[in-house]
């Protein structure tokens, strides 16, 4: 006879639990930082999902905002949380116990990521890439030097709108492409 074991499925947590949990835990944070400063008042802060590119996430102590990277979220999970949540949720609670002025990740940012028990590192670990890339567009001068310009700046120039020229000859930059 063959022994039969229960079976669980393990599967990885939707974008939607993700998320759910990036809140839940920046409540638990806060609720923390409540408790060791009963004295300050620390609001509940709004959670949006719209950072894009290198940027893990942001937090606004004034609107009481915290912007998270959701493709950094969905690729890390668990790890992203543990590490980014309590990094932007610092930044509004030492906004709301400490006064100015006071660095960004600096000695009071510190004592509240003790206080969550996450590592007080100013940047994130993630693998990221740009939100965009800037083309570059070649010029010439006179001087028959090559310079690359911005998309941006190409599109003024085609437009009308401005006209560069070289730094060392004067001289209006052509397209060269």
């Amino acid at each position: 006879m063959q022994l039969e074991l229960p079976f669980e499925t393990i599967h990885p947590p939707s974008p939607q639990e993700l998320r759910e949990r990036v809140i839940e835990y920046g409540r638990e944070l806060l609720d923390r930082a409540r408790a060791q400063w009963p004295e300050a008042t620390i609001p509940d802060v709004r959670v949006e999902f719209r950072l894009r590119g290198r940027s893990a996430g942001e937090a606004c102590a004034t609107s009481l905002l915290t912007n998270y990277n959701a493709e950094l979220l969905e690729k890390y999970g668990e790890d992203f949380i543990l590490e980014i949540v309590p990094h932007e949720i610092a930044h509004v609670v030492v906004s709301r116990v400490f006064p100015p002025p006071v660095k960004p990740h600096g000695r009071e940012w510190k004592l509240v990521m003790a206080l969550f028990e996450a590592p007080a590192s100013a940047t994130h670990r993630f693998e990221s890439k740009p939100a965009r890339t800037l083309g570059r567009h070649p010029y010439r001068c006179r001087c028959e030097s090559l310079h690359y310009l911005t998309t941006r700046a190409h599109r003024k120039i085609r437009r009308g709108y401005v006209e560069y020229s070289c730094r060392v000859c004067r001289e209006r930059l052509e397209f060269a492409g």
